[in-house]
């Protein structure tokens, strides 16, 4: 203890000022570092769940544009197989138009052609019973009534009919 006194070390002091430290020690210890270190803990531990969220969701985003282009390539894909059928059904729909046109052009031909050989029929008739009357009456002017009248219509009539015959 000479030692210490010889160096002006008052040894009551010393072991005092030990003590102090050790209480602040203690006290800091408690009070300071211990909540610290707590708070550093929590920090690093939301730091590391902050990465490891941003890691999940970088996969998230990445599988999301991944199917987003699926999506997108299958609805082109689709689009352009509903636009080919479109086309295809266009086609198809134009042809039947086209197909019922024609025959109802066909048709309106057709009617047109009965009434044209109807209305030549009439008209044929009608020149046969006018060139009958026509013979008739040249005939009787000619022959100036020496023949019956029922007989020379009857001859007439005869004559015509064979010679349209012969034809």
């Amino acid at each position: 203890m000479e030692i210490l006194s010889t160096f002006g070390i008052n040894f009551k002091m010393l072991i005092a000022s030990i003590i102090n430290f050790a209480i602040l020690l203690y006290l800091l210890n408690k009070i300071m570092y211990q909540p610290l270190l707590k708070v550093l803990e929590d920090r690093k531990a939301k730091i590391d769940e902050s990465l490891a969220n941003a890691d999940t969701i970088e996969k998230k985003l990445k599988e999301t544009e991944t199917r987003e282009k699926e999506m997108l390539h299958k609805a082109r894909i689709e689009s352009d197989s509903i636009i080919k059928k479109a086309e295809e059904m266009a086609v198809i729909r134009q042809k039947q138009i086209l197909d019922s046109a024609a025959e109802q052009a066909n048709k309106i031909i057709e009617r047109g052609e009965a009434k044209i050989e109807q209305r030549r029929a009439e008209l044929e008739k009608d020149l046969k019973q006018n060139t009958v009357s026509l013979v008739i009456e040249t005939t009787r002017l000619i022959l100036k009534d020496n023949m019956p009248k029922n007989i020379d219509e009857d001859y007439i009539k005869e004559a015509l009919k064979a010679k349209t015959d012969n034809k």
